[in-house]
């Protein structure tokens, strides 16, 4: 399976400028030669102003950057994995991916569940709902947003689950603290899956609060394929070997 991570530029200043970025990343990677199967942005859609504790109309999900990106994805014909702060019912928002199908169908809406850094636990609501594991033409895979990925009880549930391979969406801020490469690679390796990760960046001075950019691609025995440079818009690609499946599970659409 041949996978690409977008580390998508977050423009302070404008969410549609962020957003068309967003657009012409899933153009570029899905023009490539050969194309991806699945392209992965990060959590983006006003992720920023949540982080640096801006109030912001937050959308639910599906919404604007859901639909938005996934006409471009379908259009092509890839899979696309998404992230976004999502409006909530507490007083923060979620930090939430979804995995639309080639028809932009939601495959699974996964909200962030363990909040472990600082930063995440006072933007972010904790999502209810326990990990789930979907199945998709590609395969079994699990969808892990925001600290959910350095978790290794959210690993460990998502191979229980079956999943084969786990897609990562996040927009850790500089001091988020965890080293992400090699937690990321420490469970793939344990776990026996591969993982492609999506985070943001920001490479405008004025944004606050900064973020890095930690987007990499890990095979299954923990190895890294590709990883962005710091505070630089880029896109990785890679070719990843699944597991054999462990369990059959039936599609997942929607958030119920």
């Amino acid at each position: 399976m041949i996978v690409h991570a977008v580390q998508l530029d977050i423009d302070a200043t404008s969410r549609s400028r962020t957003l068309q970025r967003a657009m012409k990343a899933i153009d570029a990677a899905a023009d490539l030669d050969p194309s991806p199967d699945l392209i992965a942005l990060p959590a983006f859609g006003n992720a920023l102003a949540a982080l640096g504790g801006k109030p912001a109309n937050y959308e639910r999900a599906p919404g604007m950057v859901t639909a938005s990106c996934g006409l471009r994805g379908r259009s092509w014909g890839v899979f696309l994995a998404v992230g976004l702060a999502e409006k909530s019912d507490g007083k923060k928002p979620h930090l939430t991916g979804m995995l639309l199908d080639r028809d932009a169908d939601i495959r699974v809406l996964q909200r962030m569940t363990t909040l472990t850094s600082k930063a995440f636990k006072k933007a972010f609501e904790a999502g209810a709902q326990q990990l789930r594991v979907g199945k998709c033409l590609l395969g079994q895979f699990a969808l892990l947003v925001g600290d959910d990925v350095l978790s290794e009880a959210c690993w460990e549930a998502a191979v229980s689950g079956g999943a084969q391979f786990v897609i990562g969406a996040s927009c850790w801020p500089e001091d988020a603290g965890d080293d992400v490469e090699a937690t990321v690679s420490k469970h793939a390796g344990a776990f026996g899956v591969p993982c492609v990760l999506a985070d943001c960046t920001t490479t405008d001075d004025a944004a606050k609060p900064k973020l890095v950019g930690r987007s990499l691609i890990v095979d299954a025995s923990g190895s890294v394929l590709a990883a962005a440079p710091p505070h630089q818009a880029t896109g990785l690609q890679a070719e990843i070997a699944l597991p054999e499946p462990k369990t059959i599970l039936q599609e997942t659409i929607g958030d119920e």
